[in-house]
Formats: structure tokens, C-alpha cells, sequence
């Protein structure tokens, strides 16, 4: 039976108008979920990038900062007191009879209390802090120093401090700063 031209025009119009077959369908869903897929692990890959770098840098300034105000407070000092520990910095002033303490107990805080009994908290997400004391003690003819440990806190004219802080990025620790160390000289 041969089929006329209108006919053939009315299964052609009748085909198109079928829609997807489940094939079609399932491969545009397989190939729409690959995509998907690869955006949102794109996107959680960056954000994750953007708050490591936001926290490096949070995580810089504070330990700076607490530098800058420990070296200045060393330098100022007149002696370290007794009481000192590894974990706590106790500076006498003998010029303001005052004296100021830094103090870490391990609950991730670093607080400086000043002379007229204020306590400020100056470093948070510290994970270690080490207070070392030394003694200068010249050596052949006066050309070198040798930094050996102090006896008793009357011999401290150096104070070592170490320190590491971190944060955690959705409950995972991924960026922890290097250990910031530095060793301040007494100047009196």
C-alpha cells in the first residue's frame, strides 16, 4: 500500500510530537548529574580554599600582634618573677612595682593580665605554648654568647616562647599554623 504525501507528512508530524523515549531520558538525567556533580565539588573545593587562606591569615595576625605586645613587655621588664612556669610568664617592672603574666592552661586561651590586674585574652585556638628561660654567659673573651639555661629567675636575661594555633574547617583540622618562636633579651 502506497501512502500519499499527506499521509507521510501526518506520521512525520505524528513522530515528533512522540517526545523522548526513557532511554533519551535517562541518559540527558545521567549526563545532567555529572555536571551537577562536578560544580558542587567544584564549589565546595574553593569554599574550602577561601577559608583555610581566611583563617591562615586570622591566625597570623593574632600571633603578631601577641608577639609584638610579649617582646614588648620582656624588653621592659626587670626581671622574670619566681612563679614563672612553662606555661606561665610572670614579668616584674621594678621602674612601676607592677608586674604582668601571660598565662595558657591549656584551654586553647593565651591571656595577659597587666599590671593593674586586667586580664585580656591576646591569643585563642592555641594548641601548645612553651615559656624557656636562659642566661647569658660570655665566652672567649667576651665575642660570643652562649645561651645556656637559667638556674633561677634571677639569672633570666632570655625568655623563649613558643606557640602553635590552629582552627578547624567543617570539624576537620586542615590548616595549622607553623609553630611561632621567638627568644626576647631582658634589657635591664
Amino acid at each position: 500500500m502506497k501512502l500519499s504525501f499527506s499521509s507521510r507528512a501526518h506520521i512525520r508530524r505524528a513522530r515528533s510530537e512522540q517526545g523522548l523515549s526513557l532511554v533519551e531520558v535517562l541518559v540527558a538525567a545521567a549526563a545532567g548529574l555529572v555536571v551537577l556533580g562536578a560544580f558542587v565539588a567544584v564549589t565546595l573545593d574553593i569554599n574550602s580554599m577561601v577559608k583555610a587562606t581566611g583563617n591562615y591569615a586570622d591566625l597570623d595576625i593574632y600571633s603578631r600582634n601577641t608577639l609584638d605586645m610579649l617582646s614588648r613587655d620582656v624588653r621592659n621588664a626587670s626581671s622574670v618573677n619566681t612563679s614563672s612556669t612553662s606555661t606561665d610568664l610572670i614579668l616584674n617592672n621594678s621602674y612601676t612595682g607592677q608586674q604582668t603574666t601571660y598565662a595558657w592552661d591549656g584551654s586553647n586561651v593565651v591571656t595577659r593580665t597587666s599590671g593593674n590586674g586586667t586580664a585580656r585574652m591576646v591569643l585563642t585556638n592555641c594548641n601548645f605554648l612553651d615559656f624557656d628561660y636562659f642566661m647569658r654567659v660570655p665566652q672567649n673573651n667576651l665575642q660570643f654568647i652562649d645561651i645556656t639555661n637559667a638556674l633561677s629567675p634571677d639569672e633570666v636575661k632570655l625568655v623563649s616562647v613558643s606557640w602553635r594555633c590552629s582552627r578547624s574547617i567543617l570539624g576537620v583540622k586542615m590548616n595549622t599554623e607553623s609553630v611561632q618562636t621567638a627568644q626576647v633579651v631582658l634589657r635591664n
